[in-house]
């Protein structure tokens, strides 16, 4: 199964109702279903040489699960992060302070080095995953978390350095 486009074709002709049907049922939602086997199929092509023949549909499910359970526990990941940042907010919260927090935090970005600079505008700006922002920037993915956690380190740091004596950083907004 070397030639990736006879393989693709044979395997969706084959394979792609069945995924679907599953994809529908782990989902509960067409949208979110077809995205769903259309990772589903990419990795199949990028995977193909590990793929064992007679066992595709075998491995295909095992992808199609794993996947939707990744999407799952992201979604509660958002949410609650969701709900966590909704019961920090305050009331009456003031846009000089938020626009002083984010002129502080742009500043503190631009001063990390290029290379980190680069992979934490591609996770949390851009919002790609590890694995993207790797091929994204032409490292490994291993360089982008070491990367990452550097940066997030020096920004915390940068960040504590520029919280004032009363606890709030430039532009009033207590620190949490």
């Amino acid at each position: 199964m070397a030639d990736g486009g006879v393989f693709t074709a044979e395997l969706y002709a084959r394979h792609y109702g069945p995924l679907m049907r599953l994809a529908v049922h782990l989902t509960g939602d067409r949208h979110h279903a077809e995205d769903l086997a259309q990772e589903t199929m990419l990795r199949a092509w990028r995977h193909r040489e590990a793929i064992l023949p007679g066992r595709e549909r075998a491995w295909l499910t095992a992808t199609a699960r794993n996947l939707a359970i990744d999407g799952y526990r992201r979604e509660q990941r958002r949410q609650a992060l969701e709900a966590r940042c909704a019961s920090l907010a305050v009331p009456g919260d003031d846009l000089a302070g938020r626009v002083a927090d984010t002129v502080t935090v742009r500043a503190v970005v631009a001063a990390l080095p290029p290379g980190r600079r680069a992979v934490i505008v591609e996770l949390y700006y851009a919002g790609r995953t590890v694995a993207e922002t790797a091929a994204v920037l032409g490292v490994p993915p291993g360089t982008v978390k070491s990367r990452a956690c550097y940066a997030l380190a020096a920004l915390r740091s940068a960040l504590t350095a520029a919280t004032c004596t009363d606890g709030t950083v430039p532009g009033g907004r207590a620190v949490r």
